[in-house]
Protein backbone atom coordinates (compact mmCIF):
# COMPACT_ATOMS: atom_id res chain seq x y z
CA UNK A 1 0.00 0.00 0.00
CA UNK A 2 1.37 3.95 -0.92
CA UNK A 3 1.39 5.61 2.31
CA UNK A 4 0.55 9.88 2.96
CA UNK A 5 2.22 11.68 5.48
CA UNK A 6 0.41 14.31 7.27
CA UNK A 7 1.71 17.18 9.71
CA UNK A 8 0.01 16.69 13.55
CA UNK A 9 -2.25 19.19 13.38
CA UNK A 10 -3.25 17.80 9.86
CA UNK A 11 -3.70 14.23 11.58
CA UNK A 12 -6.03 15.95 14.32
CA UNK A 13 -8.28 17.73 11.18
CA UNK A 14 -8.22 13.94 9.43
CA UNK A 15 -9.19 12.31 12.99
CA UNK A 16 -11.89 14.40 13.54
CA UNK A 17 -13.39 14.49 10.17
CA UNK A 18 -12.74 17.95 9.65
CA UNK A 19 -10.41 17.27 6.68
CA UNK A 20 -11.07 14.75 3.62
CA UNK A 21 -9.17 16.38 1.08
CA UNK A 22 -5.25 16.48 0.21
CA UNK A 23 -3.28 18.11 -2.52
CA UNK A 24 -0.07 16.40 -3.96
CA UNK A 25 2.53 18.39 -6.09
CA UNK A 26 4.90 16.54 -7.73
CA UNK A 27 3.35 13.77 -7.60
CA UNK A 28 6.23 10.57 -7.28
CA UNK A 29 3.70 7.89 -6.08
CA UNK A 30 1.51 8.12 -9.23
CA UNK A 31 -1.65 7.86 -7.09
CA UNK A 32 -5.07 6.96 -8.75
CA UNK A 33 -8.45 6.84 -7.45
CA UNK A 34 -9.15 3.66 -5.79
CA UNK A 35 -5.86 3.58 -4.58
CA UNK A 36 -5.58 2.73 -0.77
CA UNK A 37 -3.46 4.47 1.51
CA UNK A 38 -1.63 4.49 5.07
CA UNK A 39 -1.88 7.48 6.73
CA UNK A 40 1.60 8.01 8.75
CA UNK A 41 1.53 11.11 11.35
CA UNK A 42 4.77 12.58 9.91
CA UNK A 43 6.41 13.88 13.22
CA UNK A 44 6.14 10.75 14.76
CA UNK A 45 6.38 8.11 12.49
CA UNK A 46 3.07 6.45 13.81
CA UNK A 47 0.03 5.30 11.58
CA UNK A 48 -3.34 6.73 12.80
CA UNK A 49 -5.22 4.78 10.04
CA UNK A 50 -6.16 3.73 6.25
CA UNK A 51 -7.90 5.70 3.42
CA UNK A 52 -9.09 4.92 -0.35
CA UNK A 53 -8.91 7.41 -2.81
CA UNK A 54 -12.28 8.66 -3.90
CA UNK A 55 -11.87 11.13 -6.16
CA UNK A 56 -8.67 12.36 -7.97
CA UNK A 57 -8.15 14.91 -10.19
CA UNK A 58 -5.13 16.90 -11.73
CA UNK A 59 -4.86 20.82 -11.77
CA UNK A 60 -2.74 23.70 -11.37
CA UNK A 61 -2.40 26.02 -8.63
CA UNK A 62 -3.35 28.46 -10.55
CA UNK A 63 -6.73 27.13 -11.81
CA UNK A 64 -7.87 26.01 -8.24
CA UNK A 65 -11.87 26.98 -7.33
CA UNK A 66 -13.57 26.89 -4.14
CA UNK A 67 -15.07 23.44 -5.13
CA UNK A 68 -11.68 22.35 -5.00
CA UNK A 69 -10.92 23.61 -2.16
CA UNK A 70 -13.95 21.73 -0.42
CA UNK A 71 -12.11 19.52 2.50
CA UNK A 72 -9.01 20.89 2.58
CA UNK A 73 -7.33 23.31 5.22
CA UNK A 74 -8.33 27.02 4.07
CA UNK A 75 -5.62 29.71 2.97
CA UNK A 76 -5.79 33.48 3.78
CA UNK A 77 -4.81 34.06 0.04
CA UNK A 78 -2.82 32.44 -2.64
CA UNK A 79 -0.16 33.83 -1.62
CA UNK A 80 0.21 32.14 1.69
CA UNK A 81 -0.97 28.61 -0.15
CA UNK A 82 1.75 29.27 -2.32
CA UNK A 83 4.28 30.29 1.16
CA UNK A 84 2.90 26.89 2.49
CA UNK A 85 3.53 24.66 -0.36
CA UNK A 86 7.15 26.08 -0.82
CA UNK A 87 8.09 24.95 2.74
CA UNK A 88 7.70 21.54 1.28
CA UNK A 89 8.87 21.35 -2.05
CA UNK A 90 11.14 24.18 -2.20
CA UNK A 91 11.67 27.51 -4.42
CA UNK A 92 10.08 25.67 -7.81
CA UNK A 93 6.24 25.94 -6.10
CA UNK A 94 4.13 28.69 -8.42
CA UNK A 95 0.54 28.85 -9.91
CA UNK A 96 1.74 26.71 -12.48
CA UNK A 97 2.55 24.04 -10.53
CA UNK A 98 0.62 20.73 -11.40
CA UNK A 99 -1.32 19.58 -8.20
CA UNK A 100 -3.20 16.31 -7.60
CA UNK A 101 -6.59 16.98 -5.54
CA UNK A 102 -8.03 14.12 -4.30
CA UNK A 103 -10.26 13.13 -1.83
CA UNK A 104 -10.32 10.04 0.40
CA UNK A 105 -12.53 7.84 2.69
CA UNK A 106 -10.57 7.50 6.06
CA UNK A 107 -10.57 4.61 8.62
CA UNK A 108 -8.92 5.19 12.34
CA UNK A 109 -6.73 2.59 13.34
CA UNK A 110 -7.72 0.29 16.09
CA UNK A 111 -4.51 -0.61 18.21
CA UNK A 112 -4.38 -3.94 16.35
CA UNK A 113 -5.85 -2.78 13.16
CA UNK A 114 -2.40 -3.40 11.04
CA UNK A 115 -0.68 -6.51 13.00
CA UNK A 116 -2.16 -8.72 10.21
CA UNK A 117 -1.25 -7.09 7.15
CA UNK A 118 -1.46 -9.00 3.66
CA UNK A 119 1.59 -9.47 2.45
CA UNK A 120 2.16 -10.30 -1.06
CA UNK A 121 3.76 -13.94 -2.63
CA UNK A 122 6.12 -14.21 -5.00
CA UNK A 123 7.56 -16.94 -7.26
CA UNK A 124 11.41 -17.62 -7.76
CA UNK A 125 12.10 -14.40 -9.80
CA UNK A 126 10.51 -12.42 -7.44
CA UNK A 127 7.22 -11.61 -8.95
CA UNK A 128 3.56 -11.47 -7.11
CA UNK A 129 1.61 -14.78 -7.68
CA UNK A 130 -0.82 -14.00 -4.82
CA UNK A 131 -0.91 -12.71 -1.16
CA UNK A 132 -1.53 -13.88 2.45
CA UNK A 133 -2.79 -12.51 5.77
CA UNK A 134 1.07 -12.37 7.89
CA UNK A 135 -0.48 -15.09 10.33
CA UNK A 136 -0.65 -17.20 7.62
CA UNK A 137 2.43 -17.13 5.96
CA UNK A 138 4.07 -17.94 9.26
CA UNK A 139 1.74 -20.72 10.27
CA UNK A 140 2.74 -22.26 6.97
CA UNK A 141 6.41 -21.22 7.33
CA UNK A 142 6.45 -19.73 3.99
CA UNK A 143 9.44 -17.79 3.00
CA UNK A 144 8.25 -15.92 -0.88
CA UNK A 145 7.34 -13.14 0.88
CA UNK A 146 8.71 -10.14 0.62
CA UNK A 147 10.61 -7.74 3.19
CA UNK A 148 13.34 -4.99 3.97
CA UNK A 149 15.91 -4.32 6.30
CA UNK A 150 18.48 -1.33 6.76
CA UNK A 151 21.87 -0.23 7.90
CA UNK A 152 23.00 2.85 9.43
CA UNK A 153 26.25 2.82 9.24
CA UNK A 154 28.66 5.45 10.97
CA UNK A 155 32.49 7.58 9.76
CA UNK A 156 34.12 5.20 11.84
CA UNK A 157 32.63 1.76 10.09
CA UNK A 158 30.33 0.64 13.15
CA UNK A 159 27.18 -0.29 12.38
CA UNK A 160 23.60 0.60 14.76
CA UNK A 161 22.26 -2.46 16.20
CA UNK A 162 19.30 -2.44 18.17
CA UNK A 163 17.92 -5.15 20.88
CA UNK A 164 13.92 -5.59 20.33
CA UNK A 165 11.82 -4.92 23.08
CA UNK A 166 10.95 -8.24 25.22
CA UNK A 167 7.15 -8.20 23.89
CA UNK A 168 8.44 -8.93 20.47
CA UNK A 169 6.30 -12.43 19.10
CA UNK A 170 9.31 -13.32 17.06
CA UNK A 171 13.13 -13.02 18.34
CA UNK A 172 11.97 -10.93 21.69
CA UNK A 173 15.11 -9.10 23.44
CA UNK A 174 17.46 -10.47 20.38
CA UNK A 175 19.94 -8.14 18.43
CA UNK A 176 18.06 -6.67 15.39
CA UNK A 177 19.07 -4.93 11.65
CA UNK A 178 18.73 -1.16 12.65
CA UNK A 179 15.53 -1.26 10.34
CA UNK A 180 13.39 -4.19 9.14
CA UNK A 181 9.65 -4.82 8.14
CA UNK A 182 7.17 -6.41 5.80
CA UNK A 183 6.80 -5.52 2.24
CA UNK A 184 2.58 -4.89 2.42
CA UNK A 185 0.80 -6.21 -0.42
CA UNK A 186 0.32 -3.90 -2.94
CA UNK A 187 3.69 -2.05 -1.87
CA UNK A 188 7.34 -1.84 -3.76
CA UNK A 189 10.36 -2.73 -1.81
CA UNK A 190 11.26 1.22 -1.88
CA UNK A 191 8.01 1.92 -0.54
CA UNK A 192 8.04 -0.01 2.34
CA UNK A 193 11.65 0.82 2.89
CA UNK A 194 10.25 4.29 3.79
CA UNK A 195 7.48 3.50 5.71
CA UNK A 196 9.69 1.39 8.26
CA UNK A 197 11.91 4.00 8.39
CA UNK A 198 9.83 6.52 9.26
CA UNK A 199 7.49 3.93 11.98
CA UNK A 200 10.65 2.47 13.66
CA UNK A 201 13.44 5.30 13.52
CA UNK A 202 11.85 8.47 12.82
CA UNK A 203 13.98 9.21 9.65
CA UNK A 204 12.59 10.70 6.37
CA UNK A 205 13.71 8.94 3.58
CA UNK A 206 12.66 11.96 1.36
CA UNK A 207 15.12 14.45 2.85
CA UNK A 208 17.83 11.28 3.86
CA UNK A 209 20.33 10.05 1.77
CA UNK A 210 19.99 6.00 0.91
CA UNK A 211 21.38 3.50 -1.20
CA UNK A 212 20.63 -0.06 -1.92
CA UNK A 213 23.30 -2.77 -1.13
CA UNK A 214 21.62 -5.29 -2.82
CA UNK A 215 18.86 -7.90 -3.16
CA UNK A 216 18.59 -11.68 -1.57
CA UNK A 217 16.47 -14.65 -1.89
CA UNK A 218 15.95 -17.65 -0.24
CA UNK A 219 16.64 -19.58 -2.98
CA UNK A 220 20.51 -18.02 -3.16
CA UNK A 221 21.00 -16.67 0.17
CA UNK A 222 19.40 -19.23 2.58
CA UNK A 223 17.39 -16.10 4.20
CA UNK A 224 14.08 -16.34 5.56
CA UNK A 225 12.19 -14.08 2.51
CA UNK A 226 12.91 -12.03 -0.41
CA UNK A 227 14.82 -8.62 0.53
CA UNK A 228 15.84 -5.52 -0.30
CA UNK A 229 18.65 -4.41 2.17
CA UNK A 230 19.08 -0.96 2.47
CA UNK A 231 22.19 1.44 4.03
CA UNK A 232 22.11 4.84 5.32
CA UNK A 233 25.36 6.89 6.42
CA UNK A 234 24.95 8.88 9.50
CA UNK A 235 26.44 9.33 13.23
CA UNK A 236 23.92 10.09 15.89
CA UNK A 237 21.77 7.36 17.39
CA UNK A 238 18.57 7.78 15.67
CA UNK A 239 14.99 8.34 17.79
CA UNK A 240 14.16 5.40 17.31
CA UNK A 241 10.26 4.24 18.28
CA UNK A 242 10.76 2.48 21.63
CA UNK A 243 7.96 -0.01 21.42
CA UNK A 244 10.58 -1.73 19.13
CA UNK A 245 13.34 -1.50 20.46
CA UNK A 246 14.58 -1.37 24.21
CA UNK A 247 18.52 -0.40 23.15
CA UNK A 248 21.07 -0.42 21.21
CA UNK A 249 25.31 -0.57 20.13
CA UNK A 250 26.93 0.98 17.76
CA UNK A 251 29.51 -2.06 16.99
CA UNK A 252 31.98 -3.14 14.22
CA UNK A 253 31.25 -6.51 12.26
CA UNK A 254 33.65 -7.97 13.99
CA UNK A 255 32.56 -6.68 17.40
CA UNK A 256 29.26 -8.20 16.78
CA UNK A 257 30.69 -11.74 15.97
CA UNK A 258 32.01 -11.74 18.74
CA UNK A 259 29.46 -10.81 21.40
CA UNK A 260 27.58 -13.58 19.02
CA UNK A 261 30.65 -16.00 20.19
CA UNK A 262 29.82 -15.33 23.56
CA UNK A 263 26.34 -15.86 23.74
CA UNK A 264 24.84 -13.22 22.40
CA UNK A 265 21.58 -13.79 20.90
CA UNK A 266 20.23 -12.25 17.70
CA UNK A 267 17.79 -11.86 14.70
CA UNK A 268 17.93 -14.90 12.70
CA UNK A 269 18.80 -13.50 9.29
CA UNK A 270 21.40 -10.66 10.60
CA UNK A 271 24.93 -12.43 11.00
CA UNK A 272 23.92 -13.65 6.99
CA UNK A 273 23.07 -10.09 6.03
CA UNK A 274 26.50 -8.33 7.93
CA UNK A 275 29.26 -11.37 6.86
CA UNK A 276 27.30 -10.56 3.08
CA UNK A 277 27.36 -7.04 3.36
CA UNK A 278 30.23 -6.27 5.36
CA UNK A 279 32.44 -9.21 5.78
CA UNK A 280 34.54 -9.35 9.07
CA UNK A 281 38.69 -9.42 8.76
CA UNK A 282 38.70 -11.96 11.36
CA UNK A 283 37.76 -15.56 12.50
CA UNK A 284 34.77 -14.24 15.01
CA UNK A 285 32.11 -14.77 11.93
CA UNK A 286 32.62 -18.34 10.97
CA UNK A 287 32.74 -19.12 14.94
CA UNK A 288 29.55 -17.41 15.38
CA UNK A 289 27.59 -19.22 12.62
CA UNK A 290 28.94 -22.13 13.39
CA UNK A 291 27.25 -21.67 16.89
CA UNK A 292 23.95 -20.49 15.92
CA UNK A 293 21.77 -17.71 16.52
CA UNK A 294 18.26 -18.91 18.05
Amino acid sequence: MKTLKFAPHLVEKILSGEKNSTWRLFDDKNLQEGDELIFINKETGEQFGTAKITSLKTKTLGTLTDDDRAGHEKYASDNEMYASYKKYYGDKVDENSEVKILTFDFTKDSPTAHEDEYLDLVNDNDEVIGKKLRSEVYAENLSNFRVVNTFLINTEGKIWFPRRTANKRMFPLCLDMSMGGHVESGETYDQAFKRELMEELKIDADTTPWRLLGHLSPQINTVSANMNVYEIQMNETPNYNQDDFTESFWLTPAELFARIAAGEKTKEDLPKLVRHFYPPADAFANAAMDRGTN
